[in-house]
Protein backbone atom coordinates (compact mmCIF):
# COMPACT_ATOMS: atom_id res chain seq x y z
CA UNK A 1 0.00 0.00 0.00
CA UNK A 2 1.09 3.59 -0.38
CA UNK A 3 0.51 4.52 3.22
CA UNK A 4 1.66 2.96 6.44
CA UNK A 5 0.60 3.79 9.96
CA UNK A 6 2.48 3.46 13.22
CA UNK A 7 1.54 4.45 16.72
CA UNK A 8 3.49 5.51 19.75
CA UNK A 9 2.15 6.19 23.22
CA UNK A 10 3.90 8.55 25.58
CA UNK A 11 3.27 8.49 29.34
CA UNK A 12 3.39 11.29 31.84
CA UNK A 13 7.08 10.57 32.36
CA UNK A 14 7.80 10.29 28.64
CA UNK A 15 8.30 6.51 28.72
CA UNK A 16 7.40 4.60 25.58
CA UNK A 17 4.77 1.91 25.96
CA UNK A 18 5.02 -1.48 24.19
CA UNK A 19 2.70 -2.20 21.29
CA UNK A 20 0.67 -5.37 21.37
CA UNK A 21 0.58 -7.68 18.36
CA UNK A 22 -2.69 -8.61 16.71
CA UNK A 23 -3.04 -12.38 16.88
CA UNK A 24 -6.22 -12.83 14.87
CA UNK A 25 -9.49 -14.38 15.89
CA UNK A 26 -9.50 -17.45 18.08
CA UNK A 27 -11.30 -20.62 17.14
CA UNK A 28 -13.93 -19.83 19.75
CA UNK A 29 -14.42 -16.42 18.17
CA UNK A 30 -14.83 -17.96 14.74
CA UNK A 31 -17.38 -20.41 16.11
CA UNK A 32 -19.36 -17.57 17.67
CA UNK A 33 -19.23 -15.68 14.39
CA UNK A 34 -20.54 -18.69 12.46
CA UNK A 35 -23.31 -19.21 15.00
CA UNK A 36 -24.34 -15.57 14.80
CA UNK A 37 -24.40 -15.66 11.00
CA UNK A 38 -26.59 -18.75 11.07
CA UNK A 39 -28.97 -16.94 13.41
CA UNK A 40 -29.04 -13.95 11.05
CA UNK A 41 -29.73 -16.25 8.12
CA UNK A 42 -32.78 -17.69 9.85
CA UNK A 43 -34.14 -14.22 10.68
CA UNK A 44 -33.35 -12.87 7.20
CA UNK A 45 -35.30 -15.71 5.61
CA UNK A 46 -38.52 -14.54 7.28
CA UNK A 47 -38.11 -10.95 8.50
CA UNK A 48 -35.14 -9.24 6.82
CA UNK A 49 -36.25 -5.77 7.91
CA UNK A 50 -35.57 -6.78 11.52
CA UNK A 51 -31.82 -6.84 10.78
CA UNK A 52 -31.43 -3.27 9.52
CA UNK A 53 -32.20 0.24 10.69
CA UNK A 54 -35.31 2.24 9.75
CA UNK A 55 -33.72 3.88 6.71
CA UNK A 56 -32.97 0.54 5.05
CA UNK A 57 -36.14 -1.37 5.89
CA UNK A 58 -37.84 -0.77 2.55
CA UNK A 59 -34.82 -2.12 0.70
CA UNK A 60 -34.54 -5.01 3.15
CA UNK A 61 -38.12 -6.03 2.45
CA UNK A 62 -37.25 -6.28 -1.23
CA UNK A 63 -34.78 -9.07 -0.47
CA UNK A 64 -37.74 -11.38 0.19
CA UNK A 65 -37.75 -12.01 -3.58
CA UNK A 66 -34.24 -13.48 -3.33
CA UNK A 67 -33.14 -16.96 -2.25
CA UNK A 68 -33.59 -17.37 1.55
CA UNK A 69 -29.99 -18.50 2.14
CA UNK A 70 -28.66 -15.40 0.35
CA UNK A 71 -30.67 -12.76 2.19
CA UNK A 72 -28.36 -12.30 5.17
CA UNK A 73 -25.38 -11.69 2.88
CA UNK A 74 -27.40 -9.22 0.83
CA UNK A 75 -28.42 -7.36 3.99
CA UNK A 76 -24.76 -7.06 4.98
CA UNK A 77 -24.11 -5.55 1.57
CA UNK A 78 -27.01 -3.12 1.84
CA UNK A 79 -25.72 -1.79 5.15
CA UNK A 80 -22.15 -1.60 3.91
CA UNK A 81 -22.97 0.31 0.71
CA UNK A 82 -25.37 2.68 2.49
CA UNK A 83 -22.74 3.55 5.12
CA UNK A 84 -20.06 3.87 2.45
CA UNK A 85 -22.11 6.25 0.32
CA UNK A 86 -25.90 6.63 0.66
CA UNK A 87 -29.29 4.94 0.16
CA UNK A 88 -29.15 5.44 -3.59
CA UNK A 89 -25.89 3.50 -3.70
CA UNK A 90 -27.47 0.71 -1.63
CA UNK A 91 -30.34 0.60 -4.14
CA UNK A 92 -27.84 0.25 -7.00
CA UNK A 93 -26.16 -2.57 -5.08
CA UNK A 94 -29.45 -4.44 -4.71
CA UNK A 95 -30.23 -4.00 -8.41
CA UNK A 96 -26.86 -5.49 -9.33
CA UNK A 97 -27.37 -8.48 -7.04
CA UNK A 98 -30.81 -9.09 -8.51
CA UNK A 99 -29.36 -9.36 -12.01
CA UNK A 100 -27.19 -12.27 -10.88
CA UNK A 101 -29.90 -13.76 -8.66
CA UNK A 102 -32.24 -14.03 -11.65
CA UNK A 103 -29.90 -16.75 -12.98
CA UNK A 104 -29.48 -18.59 -9.66
CA UNK A 105 -29.67 -22.38 -10.33
CA UNK A 106 -30.13 -23.32 -6.66
CA UNK A 107 -32.52 -20.72 -5.26
CA UNK A 108 -34.18 -23.26 -2.95
CA UNK A 109 -30.85 -24.47 -1.63
CA UNK A 110 -27.50 -22.87 -0.82
CA UNK A 111 -27.83 -20.19 -3.54
CA UNK A 112 -24.04 -20.05 -3.85
CA UNK A 113 -24.01 -17.90 -6.98
CA UNK A 114 -26.22 -15.24 -5.39
CA UNK A 115 -24.33 -15.29 -2.09
CA UNK A 116 -20.95 -14.89 -3.78
CA UNK A 117 -22.31 -12.10 -5.95
CA UNK A 118 -23.82 -10.32 -2.94
CA UNK A 119 -20.51 -10.46 -1.09
CA UNK A 120 -18.16 -9.48 -3.89
CA UNK A 121 -20.35 -6.79 -5.44
CA UNK A 122 -20.47 -5.06 -2.05
CA UNK A 123 -16.71 -5.37 -1.61
CA UNK A 124 -15.98 -3.81 -4.99
CA UNK A 125 -18.59 -1.06 -4.65
CA UNK A 126 -16.99 -0.12 -1.32
CA UNK A 127 -13.48 0.13 -2.73
CA UNK A 128 -10.85 1.90 -0.67
CA UNK A 129 -10.24 5.47 -1.77
CA UNK A 130 -8.70 8.42 0.05
CA UNK A 131 -12.10 9.45 1.40
CA UNK A 132 -12.74 6.00 2.87
CA UNK A 133 -9.22 5.73 4.29
CA UNK A 134 -9.58 9.14 5.95
CA UNK A 135 -12.91 8.05 7.42
CA UNK A 136 -11.42 4.87 8.84
CA UNK A 137 -8.40 6.62 10.33
CA UNK A 138 -10.56 9.16 12.19
CA UNK A 139 -13.13 6.75 13.61
CA UNK A 140 -13.39 6.84 17.40
CA UNK A 141 -13.39 3.05 17.52
CA UNK A 142 -10.07 2.96 15.70
CA UNK A 143 -8.45 5.48 18.05
CA UNK A 144 -9.82 3.58 21.04
CA UNK A 145 -8.40 0.34 19.66
CA UNK A 146 -4.99 1.97 19.18
CA UNK A 147 -5.03 3.13 22.82
CA UNK A 148 -5.90 -0.38 23.95
CA UNK A 149 -3.21 -2.04 21.82
CA UNK A 150 -0.63 0.52 22.99
CA UNK A 151 -1.73 -0.15 26.59
CA UNK A 152 -2.04 3.56 27.20
CA UNK A 153 -3.30 4.53 30.64
CA UNK A 154 -6.12 7.09 31.05
CA UNK A 155 -3.68 9.81 32.12
CA UNK A 156 -1.26 9.21 29.24
CA UNK A 157 -1.11 11.17 26.01
CA UNK A 158 -1.17 9.21 22.76
CA UNK A 159 0.28 10.34 19.46
CA UNK A 160 -0.76 8.50 16.31
CA UNK A 161 1.53 9.21 13.40
CA UNK A 162 0.67 8.04 9.91
CA UNK A 163 3.55 7.52 7.50
CA UNK A 164 2.11 8.42 4.10
CA UNK A 165 3.48 8.18 0.59
CA UNK A 166 0.64 9.30 -1.70
CA UNK A 167 0.79 8.44 -5.39
CA UNK A 168 -0.39 10.84 -8.04
CA UNK A 169 -3.32 8.56 -8.90
CA UNK A 170 -4.59 8.72 -5.31
CA UNK A 171 -4.74 12.50 -5.62
CA UNK A 172 -6.26 12.76 -9.09
CA UNK A 173 -8.73 9.92 -8.47
CA UNK A 174 -10.38 11.94 -5.70
CA UNK A 175 -10.88 15.02 -7.89
CA UNK A 176 -13.85 15.64 -10.22
CA UNK A 177 -13.53 13.38 -13.27
CA UNK A 178 -12.59 16.09 -15.80
CA UNK A 179 -10.05 17.83 -13.60
CA UNK A 180 -8.62 14.57 -12.32
CA UNK A 181 -8.09 13.21 -15.82
CA UNK A 182 -6.40 16.44 -16.96
CA UNK A 183 -4.00 16.55 -13.99
CA UNK A 184 -3.24 12.84 -14.24
CA UNK A 185 -2.00 13.41 -17.79
CA UNK A 186 -0.07 16.56 -16.88
CA UNK A 187 3.69 16.01 -16.76
CA UNK A 188 4.16 19.24 -14.80
CA UNK A 189 1.67 18.21 -12.13
CA UNK A 190 3.24 14.77 -11.90
CA UNK A 191 6.69 16.28 -11.32
CA UNK A 192 5.26 18.59 -8.65
CA UNK A 193 3.62 15.72 -6.77
CA UNK A 194 6.72 13.54 -7.01
CA UNK A 195 8.95 16.30 -5.62
CA UNK A 196 6.55 16.93 -2.75
CA UNK A 197 6.02 13.29 -1.79
CA UNK A 198 9.14 11.41 -2.87
CA UNK A 199 10.32 11.03 0.73
CA UNK A 200 6.85 10.47 2.09
CA UNK A 201 5.26 12.48 4.84
CA UNK A 202 4.30 12.05 8.48
CA UNK A 203 0.86 13.13 9.65
CA UNK A 204 -0.01 13.23 13.34
CA UNK A 205 -3.69 12.30 13.29
CA UNK A 206 -4.10 13.10 16.99
CA UNK A 207 -3.02 16.70 16.49
CA UNK A 208 -5.59 19.40 15.75
CA UNK A 209 -4.19 19.99 12.26
CA UNK A 210 -3.79 16.32 11.34
CA UNK A 211 -7.20 15.28 12.59
CA UNK A 212 -8.90 18.27 10.96
CA UNK A 213 -7.26 17.47 7.62
CA UNK A 214 -8.38 13.83 7.60
CA UNK A 215 -11.80 14.67 9.03
CA UNK A 216 -12.42 17.21 6.25
CA UNK A 217 -11.41 14.65 3.62
CA UNK A 218 -13.68 12.03 5.19
CA UNK A 219 -16.61 14.45 4.91
CA UNK A 220 -16.11 14.70 1.14
CA UNK A 221 -18.24 11.56 0.69
CA UNK A 222 -21.08 13.42 -1.14
CA UNK A 223 -18.54 14.45 -3.78
CA UNK A 224 -17.34 10.89 -4.42
CA UNK A 225 -19.82 10.10 -7.27
CA UNK A 226 -18.30 12.96 -9.28
CA UNK A 227 -14.76 11.72 -8.85
CA UNK A 228 -12.53 10.19 -11.51
CA UNK A 229 -12.09 6.98 -9.50
CA UNK A 230 -15.83 6.49 -8.95
CA UNK A 231 -16.59 6.66 -12.67
CA UNK A 232 -13.79 4.21 -13.45
CA UNK A 233 -14.79 1.66 -10.79
CA UNK A 234 -18.47 1.68 -11.78
CA UNK A 235 -17.52 1.02 -15.39
CA UNK A 236 -15.26 -1.87 -14.37
CA UNK A 237 -17.94 -3.36 -12.11
CA UNK A 238 -20.47 -3.34 -14.95
CA UNK A 239 -18.04 -5.03 -17.32
CA UNK A 240 -17.27 -7.73 -14.73
CA UNK A 241 -20.95 -8.40 -14.08
CA UNK A 242 -21.73 -8.50 -17.80
CA UNK A 243 -19.12 -11.23 -18.27
CA UNK A 244 -20.52 -13.28 -15.39
CA UNK A 245 -24.08 -12.84 -16.64
CA UNK A 246 -23.06 -14.02 -20.10
CA UNK A 247 -21.57 -17.24 -18.73
CA UNK A 248 -24.05 -18.00 -15.94
CA UNK A 249 -26.88 -19.60 -17.98
CA UNK A 250 -24.63 -22.33 -19.39
CA UNK A 251 -22.00 -22.61 -16.63
CA UNK A 252 -23.05 -21.17 -13.24
CA UNK A 253 -19.94 -22.65 -11.64
CA UNK A 254 -17.71 -20.65 -13.97
CA UNK A 255 -19.77 -17.51 -13.35
CA UNK A 256 -19.30 -18.04 -9.62
CA UNK A 257 -15.52 -18.31 -10.05
CA UNK A 258 -15.47 -15.17 -12.18
CA UNK A 259 -17.30 -13.32 -9.41
CA UNK A 260 -14.86 -14.64 -6.79
CA UNK A 261 -11.97 -13.19 -8.80
CA UNK A 262 -12.91 -9.81 -7.32
CA UNK A 263 -11.15 -11.02 -4.18
CA UNK A 264 -7.76 -10.13 -5.65
CA UNK A 265 -8.73 -6.43 -5.50
CA UNK A 266 -7.60 -5.25 -2.08
CA UNK A 267 -6.40 -2.18 -0.24
CA UNK A 268 -5.54 1.00 -2.10
CA UNK A 269 -2.67 2.65 -3.90
CA UNK A 270 0.01 0.24 -5.11
CA UNK A 271 -1.72 -2.76 -3.52
CA UNK A 272 -4.90 -2.07 -5.50
CA UNK A 273 -2.88 -1.46 -8.68
CA UNK A 274 -1.18 -4.86 -8.39
CA UNK A 275 -4.52 -6.51 -7.70
CA UNK A 276 -6.02 -4.81 -10.75
CA UNK A 277 -3.28 -6.26 -12.93
CA UNK A 278 -3.96 -9.74 -11.58
CA UNK A 279 -7.71 -9.28 -12.01
CA UNK A 280 -7.27 -8.28 -15.66
CA UNK A 281 -5.17 -11.39 -16.29
CA UNK A 282 -7.79 -13.59 -14.63
CA UNK A 283 -10.57 -12.12 -16.75
CA UNK A 284 -8.56 -12.62 -19.93
CA UNK A 285 -7.93 -16.23 -18.96
CA UNK A 286 -11.61 -16.69 -18.12
CA UNK A 287 -12.53 -15.52 -21.60
CA UNK A 288 -10.19 -18.06 -23.17
CA UNK A 289 -11.37 -20.92 -20.96
CA UNK A 290 -15.11 -20.24 -21.12
CA UNK A 291 -17.00 -23.17 -22.59
CA UNK A 292 -14.45 -25.82 -21.64
CA UNK A 293 -15.53 -28.61 -19.31
CA UNK A 294 -13.16 -27.77 -16.45
CA UNK A 295 -13.17 -23.98 -16.86
CA UNK A 296 -14.35 -23.23 -13.31
CA UNK A 297 -11.74 -25.50 -11.74
CA UNK A 298 -8.92 -24.04 -13.81
CA UNK A 299 -9.95 -20.45 -13.12
CA UNK A 300 -10.21 -21.28 -9.42
CA UNK A 301 -6.62 -22.53 -9.48
CA UNK A 302 -5.47 -19.32 -11.15
CA UNK A 303 -7.36 -17.24 -8.61
CA UNK A 304 -5.70 -19.14 -5.75
CA UNK A 305 -2.29 -18.43 -7.28
CA UNK A 306 -3.11 -14.72 -7.52
CA UNK A 307 -4.19 -14.61 -3.87
CA UNK A 308 -1.11 -16.51 -2.72
CA UNK A 309 1.34 -13.95 -4.08
CA UNK A 310 0.49 -10.25 -4.34
CA UNK A 311 3.45 -9.63 -6.63
CA UNK A 312 1.71 -11.60 -9.38
CA UNK A 313 4.64 -13.99 -9.92
CA UNK A 314 2.70 -17.09 -8.86
CA UNK A 315 -0.18 -16.18 -11.17
CA UNK A 316 2.18 -15.57 -14.10
CA UNK A 317 3.81 -18.95 -13.49
CA UNK A 318 0.44 -20.70 -13.39
CA UNK A 319 -0.68 -18.91 -16.56
CA UNK A 320 2.53 -20.00 -18.29
CA UNK A 321 1.89 -23.63 -17.30
CA UNK A 322 -1.67 -23.34 -18.55
CA UNK A 323 -0.45 -21.92 -21.87
CA UNK A 324 2.02 -24.78 -22.31
CA UNK A 325 -0.66 -27.39 -21.60
CA UNK A 326 -3.09 -25.87 -24.09
CA UNK A 327 -0.57 -25.08 -26.81
CA UNK A 328 -0.91 -26.99 -30.12
CA UNK A 329 1.03 -30.23 -30.02
CA UNK A 330 1.03 -30.36 -26.20
CA UNK A 331 0.61 -33.86 -24.75
CA UNK A 332 -0.23 -32.63 -21.21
Amino acid sequence: ASAEGATAATGTQGAALPLSTWQGSSRAGEARKASEEERRTRIAAEDPAALVGPALRDLAEQTLSLAPRARSTVLHGLVRTAVYQDLGYAQLYLERVRRIAALEPDAAGEAQLTREAARHIALWMCYQDTIQVAHQKTRRARLARVREEARAKPDQLLDVREFLHPRIDEITDTLPAGLGAALRDSAAFRRLVERATQRGMVLNTTSVWGYALLSTLARARPLRPRSLRFAHEQEQIERWLARALEVAPSDPGMACEMIRCQGVLKGYGETWARGSESFAKLMRAAGLMAGSEDAAQRLGKLRAAALADESGAALDAELARLTRRTAPGSHA
